[in-house]
């Protein structure tokens, strides 16, 4: 009596311990892969608010100066700036570079400047664009 009483205890083999513990690693390791895929798809957005910002700033800055400063420098122009958002001289140490331009547009080139933002990152960039017309000549 002794002997059935002992196989009639309900318990878990080996096998299935082992089978619940392999499901369970798979489960935490899935969950550790979309941890790290979180944390940088994160961190990619932040830079790129942070380039989108810079470039909204600059545009602001140029929508600002008077109409013959802005004729004055047609063309493109850069500058490189840290990760705080400040001008720096070292392009290399740079965290963003941003680079704007003033064009005129081809159908009023007299009167309508179209003026472009572009801030780079290492992997992302932002790009905002504007239109300025003066009304007369």
């Amino acid at each position: 009596m002794h002997v059935n009483s002992l196989r009639a205890e309900g318990g878990f083999s080996l096998i299935e311990v082992l089978v619940a513990a392999a499901i369970l690693a798979v489960g935490i390791l899935s969950l550790a892969q979309l941890l790290a895929m979180t944390v940088s798809a994160n961190s990619a957005a932040g830079r790129t608010t942070d380039a989108t910002v810079l470039a909204a700033q600059k545009l602001e800055d140029l929508r600002a100066e008077p109409w013959s400063a802005l004729e004055a420098n047609i063309g493109e122009s850069a500058d490189s700036l840290d990760r705080s958002g400040r001008s720096i001289d070292a392009s290399s140490a740079a965290a963003f570079r941003r680079r704007w331009f003033v064009e005129p547009w081809f159908g009023d080139p007299a009167r309508t400047l179209v003026i472009r933002v572009i801030v780079t990152t290492a992997r992302e960039e932002a790009a905002t664009v504007t239109v300025r017309t003066r009304t007369s000549p």
